[in-house]
């Protein structure tokens, strides 16, 4: 006697489980800058396995949320859409990444990089506590190969584009290192950077104005926000990112001719800095050098103290020379206002990234970024001498870190470049005067 089949009945849905693939991208990216850390050991790259996913899936994160993410109005409506996106707490990502390095590279010494002793001070050799220089990892090649919902599309590309032409992987990347390029997102050449980054700002739906300032950096192209690219190019990566470094590093430290920072020393090459940080700090404790007790920034700065430099990322630590042993007691850290608990936070990372650009035609170009961020509600000053008058954990409202007489004061690095007293507008109007154009 024959018997009949009873047909299976269809799978029922499984709850949480991942939506079908149907959209798919890959990119072959080339880092054209040494790469730092990302490896279980500090100031080390793991030279198996130099970049990791979950490293990437940080990097996009914060790209989309500088792109796509520019267009919620709130923290918590961005959260919303970049769990469905990026994944959360409670839902795994609808984003499947697949690496492979094509190569590995090769260590490199840092010292052969010009304006890499500023870029990269955290892996320079220290003698207290004493480390031996950080070697970099160069030349390191990979692809990805993304799978997600169709329906994302917009935002991983979006994502892709900006992280791998103006962010980067592994450490200080907002300073140039592990730098990325990607032929298929790169600019044909200087000439056409105009066209290409509108027709990506109209492709992804991206912002060209502002709406608010958002608790989160953000990339608008506007006037003030597109990236500035220097009218030099050059083959030579390295040339071009001491380029972009050197507009900061002569802008905070530099002596004259180039330099605006600092005034030349009598002796030393650095002598006084113009900025109003070392006068403030002396005023408030009261304890200085002889030769060092007369402000010659701000008039008053025991009233009216200045750290217009905390704009540019923080923490500063801020280091009196040796020899002047009236002033080293005022050796201090000087670190942002956490927005909720209104006491010292880590860190602020800096809006400014500073990095070289590759175009399709081979050439390199500096390049200056700025992402559009609120200012800190001001700063902590922690200091490592506990003999000063100055309690630890004295507070400084936002004041101190943007007004218009911090820009007014003769010898001021931002006199005539910023009405407000902001220093990241200083910083790249100063950029302009050194041949920087932008990307209109």
């Amino acid at each position: 006697m024959s018997r009949s089949l009873v047909p299976c009945p269809a799978m029922p849905p499984v709850a949480g489980a991942r939506p079908q693939q149907t959209g798919e991208r890959t990119y072959d990216i080339e880092v054209i800058t040494p790469m730092f850390g990302g490896s279980a050991i500090p100031r080390k790259v793991d030279t198996e396995h130099p970049i990791r996913i979950s490293e990437i899936r940080g990097h996009l994160r914060f790209w989309w949320r500088a792109t796509r993410g520019a267009a919620f109005t709130t923290v918590s409506d961005l959260r919303a859409r970049e769990g469905k996106v990026w994944g959360s707490t409670q839902s795994r990502s609808e984003v499947r990444i697949e690496l492979t390095i094509s190569k590995p590279g090769q260590p490199c010494q840092i010292d052969g990089y010009p304006g890499s002793g500023y870029a990269l001070f955290p892996f320079q050799e220290q003698k207290h506590p004493p480390l031996l220089a950080a070697q970099g990892q160069l030349g390191v090649c990979f692809q990805l190969r993304l799978r997600y919902p169709a329906h994302l599309d917009a935002d991983i590309a979006a994502a892709m584009w900006a992280w791998v032409n103006f962010g980067g992987i592994g450490a200080r990347t907002r300073r140039g290192a592990g730098a990325l390029y990607c032929g298929t997102e790169a600019p044909a050449s200087r000439n056409v950077m105009p066209a290409w980054q509108g027709g990506r700002v109209k492709e992804f739906g991206l912002l060209e104005s502002p709406v608010g300032e958002k608790e989160w950096p953000v990339l608008v192209f506007v006037y003030g926000y597109r990236p500035k690219v220097s009218r030099n190019a050059t083959r030579d990566v390295a040339a071009a990112w001491a380029e972009s470094i050197s507009v900061l590093s002569d802008f905070r430290q530099g002596v004259p001719p180039k330099g605006i920072g600092r005034n030349k020393g009598a002796v030393r090459k650095h002598g006084r800095s113009r900025w109003p940080e070392a006068d403030s700090v002396r005023a408030l404790t009261g304890e200085s050098e002889i030769g060092h007790q007369t402000s010659k920034t701000l008039a008053n700065p025991a009233v009216e103290p200045g750290f217009p430099r905390a704009e540019l990322g923080l923490p500063i630590v801020l280091k009196f020379f040796y020899r002047h042993y009236g002033d080293i007691l005022n050796d201090c850290d000087i670190t942002p206002v956490d927005p909720v608990r209104h006491v010292g936070a880590s860190r602020m990372a800096s809006p400014v990234v500073l990095r070289p650009l590759k175009t399709r035609d081979g050439q390199f170009h500096a390049m200056i970024v700025r992402l559009s961020t609120k200012r800190p509600l001001g700063i902590q000053i922690d200091f490592k001498n506990k003999t000063v008058s100055l309690p630890p954990g004295t507070l400084l409202d936002q004041k101190a870190i943007c007004r218009p007489n911090l820009a007014t004061y003769p010898s001021s690095p931002m006199q005539g470049r910023t009405p407000r007293g902001s220093a990241v507008e200083a910083l790249l109007a100063f950029a302009k005067e050194r041949g920087f154009q932008e990307v209109l």
